[in-house]
């Protein structure tokens, strides 16, 4: 009977650790930093648009890496592995592409992990471009052009001191985009950089195709060390343009419903009519509310759309049914950061 206490704390102890299980093995992601300030960047300044960040497992599972996407197309990130292990860590890569537009700017990298509790985590990139060549304006969107037709249009490009504006070589991939003339004009005032402003003259020449139509004009330094784009872009068939060209959503809840707003707008004196609107192929419910009496008025689409049940990064379509026959079709692509 003396042993009868000690049997009874060994029962109760063999007991405890029968009924209670160990905790599950989950992933926990960690980002640092949340936010990259890379400062200023671009030629003029000497520094390009590097930077980094780390994602950490801090859980007892394997980090894995479901997608990864940014919200503006210049931003590169480069991941070496998609699954990280407990207690290790990965150094995400980022480049800037440039803009070739001189400012503030900032983009978001959303991350999808299979973190129960943080599946979507965002990294904040920012930085301000300077680029040593400029183009002024920094985009040409002629919209909606006719076929055959031929378009001439000025741009100016912003050169740093130390560019030669007669050593410049400018070319463009597009058989239908040639330089017609230019001139240098050389500006020095106090309140504004010094350099040179180079007017250039272009003519496109538009083909027959159908569809949206894009491409560059690229210059290029003398001595090859400064660079910089000017991105031309224009659409043929219907004539109507759609605005915005694509919709971004971020930071939603799981199937909730969000309203979309389209601007529909004739190109020429051509009347408008919206005949069918859908989403990944399914018709949906819309409201056109013309905002102006004639024929070729401009019109403001309105239609609701309902975000996916899952989290995550997902891709949609929008296509607009635009006037008769198959050439009028829009495609305006969704992206949806569920959270």
């Amino acid at each position: 009977m003396r042993n009868l206490p000690q049997l009874i704390i060994v029962a109760m102890l063999g007991c405890s650790g029968c009924s209670g299980g160990s905790a599950p093995a989950i992933a926990h992601v960690r980002i640092e930093p949340s936010v990259i300030d890379l400062g200023l960047i671009g030629t003029q300044s000497g520094h390009m648009g590097k930077g980094e960040f780390r994602i950490m497992n801090r859980g007892s599972e394997i980090l894995k890496i479901l997608g990864m996407k940014s919200s503006c197309g210049c931003t590169v990130p480069q991941l070496p592995s998609m699954e990280i292990g407990p207690g290790d860590e990965e150094v995400v890569k980022v480049h800037i592409d440039p803009r070739n537009e001189s400012g503030s700017h900032s983009s978001e990298i959303v991350i999808q992990t299979n973190d129960p509790a943080h599946p979507l985590v965002t990294v904040l990139v920012k930085w301000i471009e300077q680029s040593a060549i400029t183009f002024v304006p920094n985009h040409l969107d002629f919209g909606w052009v006719k076929s055959d037709e031929t378009i001439e249009v000025d741009v100016t490009l912003q050169l740093a001191d130390q560019i030669d504006p007669r050593g410049l070589h400018i070319e463009s991939n597009y058989p239908g985009l040639k330089i017609v003339q230019d001139r240098d004009v050389v500006i020095r005032a106090s309140n504004e950089r010094s350099g040179t402003l180079k007017r250039v003259c272009l003519e496109l020449k538009v083909g027959s195709e159908n569809g949206h139509q894009a491409t560059e004009l690229q210059v290029v330094s003398s001595d090859k060390q400064y660079t910089a784009r000017l991105p031309i872009s224009w659409r043929t068939g219907p004539p109507v343009d759609v605005t915005p060209k694509a919709i971004f959503r971020s930071d939603i809840g799981p199937g909730s419903f969000f309203e979309c707003r389209l601007l529909v707008r004739a190109a020429d004196e051509s009347s408008i009519v919206v005949r069918n609107i859908e989403y990944d192929g399914q018709s949906l419910e819309y409201e056109a509310e013309s905002l102006g009496q004639s024929a070729n008025a401009d019109w403001i689409v309105t239609f609701s759309l309902q975000a996916d049940p899952t989290a995550g990064i997902k891709e949609h379509l929008v296509r607009l049914a635009i006037g008769d026959g198959p050439d009028g079709i829009i495609d305006v692509p969704v992206t949806l950061v569920i959270r």
